[in-house]
Parts: structure tokens; C-alpha cells; sequence
């Protein structure tokens, strides 16, 4: 999923998405993280720290509209979402 997309312009405004973090170990993960869906390849993070809220918003709704179809089950909501927005990094996932 992550290189068919790489330097790819995923944004209607034109803007590129860089990734950040796209695979772990289960090391990593038994520290960190909720689940392993990047251990098993379901999830990638991506970079947010140089856009401006405005984008980083866009960025969520765009893939939460344009990948519903093969988004996870969000642990809080139970709807299927696959951005999910943080502080730094937008962490997308898949289902299984």
C-alpha cells in the first residue's frame, strides 16, 4: 500500500504527504502502541509537524471520505475511520 503512493499528491490543494513510520516490531509495539497494526503492515503514520491545521484537518477528512471502504474499526467510535489525527502524525489504518 505505502510504495504504489510514495511522493504521490494526495491532496486536492495540491500538497504532499510524507511518511513517517510505516512498519514496527512487535518489540516496538508491546511499548507504545494499542494494537499491532503496524507490525502486521495494516498502519502507517505520516508526518505533520510542518503543515498548518488547516491541512492537517484536510489531510483527515480526505482519507477518512476517499478510504472509508477499507478503513479499521475505530477502538472508541466502532465506526470504521482510517485517519486518525495526533498531535504530530496522522496514523492511518486498514482492516485486517
Amino acid at each position: 500500500m505505502c510504495d504504489a503512493h510514495r511522493g504521490s499528491t494526495w491532496l486536492p490543494s495540491g500538497k504532499r504527504v510524507g511518511l513517517s513510520d510505516n512498519f514496527s516490531n512487535i518489540r516496538q509495539d508491546s511499548v507504545k502502541a494499542k494494537s499491532s497494526t503496524h507490525a502486521t503492515g495494516r498502519a502507517f503514520d505520516i508526518r505533520t509537524r510542518h503543515f498548518d491545521d488547516e491541512t492537517v484537518f484536510e489531510m483527515g477528512q480526505y482519507f477518512n471520505t476517499y478510504y472509508r471502504n477499507i478503513a479499521a474499526i475505530s477502538y472508541s467510535t466502532q465506526k470504521p475511520h482510517c485517519a486518525v489525527v495526533k498531535k504530530d502524525h496522522i496514523h492511518f489504518q486498514v482492516k485486517p
